[in-house]
């Protein structure tokens, strides 16, 4: 069983949900920020909160922060 509550807000946790069903998946603060109608501002504090749990790992891609899920994602939630 995945424990998603505690410390997540429903855009972080949209975002854990589809990092763990695809692997693969690459966020942005403007990716986050237009699937979730919220400011850049709140897109970033969303996903460095979620970098600073160590359940994803960035990496600068140009000029921006690329976010990618974490090695072992799914038994760090657990």
């Amino acid at each position: 069983v995945l424990v998603l509550s505690g410390p997540f807000n429903n855009r972080q946790r949209a975002a854990l949900m589809l990092a763990m069903k695809n692997p693969a998946a690459r966020f942005t603060y403007r990716s986050h920020m237009n699937s979730h109608g919220v400011t850049i501002a709140t897109a970033r504090t969303d996903l460095l909160g979620l970098e600073g749990l160590g359940l994803v790992t960035s990496r600068r891609v140009g000029r921006q922060l690329e976010f990618a899920p974490a090695a072992g994602l799914e038994a760090r939630l657990r």
